[in-house]
């Protein structure tokens, strides 16, 4: 987990960080969805996206920023709910070797749980401490975007 200020770390230290910062954002969470939400982190990934937007955030000396662990975090959990979502337009039966949310839960804790993802995402945008350094970035309506 990352503490509060903003430090230098190495890419791979900064790899290594990013899965118990999603951890720790999903567990945090509220008690009706947290054992849904750990059902759905507990079959994990490959974080192909946090692994990209780590690389793309390396400074000329290697280093990576806290922040984007933040966001790597953030994007993460942004994905994942939308797999809840695809598994529910798709009425798909298993994701990542287990059943499904909507499978295993029904579909409408499966829709509350992938929207609450949704603001899990932008609530973990919230704890980058140096929004300066991301300025341009325009996550919600990204997220605008990827919805429609």
């Amino acid at each position: 987990m990352i503490n509060e200020s903003d430090i230098a770390l190495s890419y791979e230290d900064a790899e290594n960080l990013v899965g118990p910062e999603i951890e720790k954002a999903l567990s945090g969470s509220h008690e009706l969805v947290r054992g849904y939400l750990g059902y759905l982190n507990s079959s994990g990934g490959k974080l192909i996206r946090a692994k990209a937007l780590l690389a793309c955030a390396m400074k000329p000396d290697g280093s990576v920023s806290t922040d984007a662990v933040r966001l790597a975090a953030a994007i993460e959990i942004f994905h994942l709910a939308t797999l809840v979502h695809d598994d529910i337009i798709d009425d798909a039966a298993v994701r990542r070797g287990k059943a499904s949310l909507h499978r295993k839960f029904g579909r409408k804790v499966a829709v509350i749980c992938g929207d609450y993802l949704f603001s899990l995402a932008l609530k973990q945008l919230t704890q980058i401490l140096n929004r300066k350094d991301y300025a341009d970035l325009s996550v919600p309506d990204f997220i605008s975007r990827v919805c429609v």
